[in-house]
């Protein structure tokens, strides 16, 4: 079985900017904890995962306020969430 449709598409993997920047590299640890950085300034878009530069965005068109979504991808993928901060920079 190869898994849902999105497994291996650069624009839905881990660190991602859904549909907007591919992911550039996996950088998961599977089965530990993974560290998320997002960070938004000016338009532009950076995610860390990991410590590791995963997807950019420059000028995009997302507004710097709104909902956070959190998601799973799949049914019957498990994610779990702690320590979530937001903070402005």
């Amino acid at each position: 079985d190869a898994g849902p449709p999105s497994c291996g598409d650069p624009l839905r993997l881990t660190g991602a900017i859904y549909k907007l920047a591919p992911a550039t590299k996996l950088a998961t640890r599977p089965g530990e904890w993974n560290s998320f950085d997002i960070a938004i300034k000016r338009g532009d878009i950076e995610v860390r995962l990991n410590g590791d530069v995963v997807s950019m965005l420059e000028n995009g068109s997302r507004q710097a306020k709104g909902h956070i979504g959190l998601q799973n991808h799949h049914e019957g993928s498990r994610v779990q969430f702690r320590n979530i901060r937001v903070k402005p920079l």
